[in-house]
């Protein structure tokens, strides 16, 4: 249920840091050929953004042991300027469910209707980098353990079981992060544990 207007606008982007960086090229295939297949039997249209946060949810909880609710943050544009929403995910949530809690998310901070006690920062804000760009290493804004870039997705050819080239779907995805509050083992541990779960996607959307 979407929380009443306050009168409090999205928070603006602060300055930001970058102490540690990593980064996986992920084979979304599986990904887009489930996405193609829902929204022709349901009808929605998930953004890659929406899959990459529900494995980010649940690679915390596997590969950092953080018992507390992760915070996902994604960046908004409002009529004030590009700002950082943040979203408390409690419980087990499913795709849709995540996509439109993101959805309306966005939808209020567009508006300024953030409410007073939503938080500020958290574990991980993921962030696009638009079309045409393959590596994105964003800064990691203050109030925040790490940022998750997203590089566009790339078409090129990858060798198949049996050694010949077959088309492949990729996308590059770069970790930033304080190394001071998350330690490279765990940041490596996670990044792995995003990649498995988006190249298998039954196993993340069961």
């Amino acid at each position: 249920t979407p929380i009443p207007s306050a009168g409090v606008a999205a928070p603006p982007i602060g300055a930001a840091r970058a102490l540690s960086f990593a980064a996986v090229d992920v084979d979304v295939g599986g990904v887009r050929e489930i996405g193609q297949s829902l929204a022709a039997v349901a009808g929605p249209t998930f953004a890659m953004r929406d899959y990459v946060a529900l494995a980010c949810v649940r690679a915390i909880g596997s590969s950092l042991g953080d018992a507390a609710p992760p915070v996902i943050g994604v960046e908004v544009e409002t009529p004030a300027g590009a700002a950082l929403a943040a979203l408390t995910v409690r419980g087990r949530v499913t795709l849709s469910l995540l996509a439109a809690q993101l959805s309306d998310l966005e939808q209020r901070a567009r508006n300024g209707r953030l409410g007073p006690d939503e938080p500020d920062g958290g574990t991980i804000v993921i962030l696009s980098s638009g079309e045409g760009v393959r590596a994105f290493g964003p800064a990691v804004p203050p109030g925040w353990e790490a940022a998750l870039g997203l590089g566009a997705v790339r078409r090129l050819l990858r060798p198949d079981p049996d050694g010949r080239p077959a088309l492949a779907h990729e996308i590059m995805l770069g970790l930033s992060y304080d190394a001071g509050v998350l330690g490279h083992a765990a940041a490596s541990r996670f990044l792995r544990a995003v990649k498995a779960l988006l190249e298998e996607p039954l196993a993340l959307l069961a």
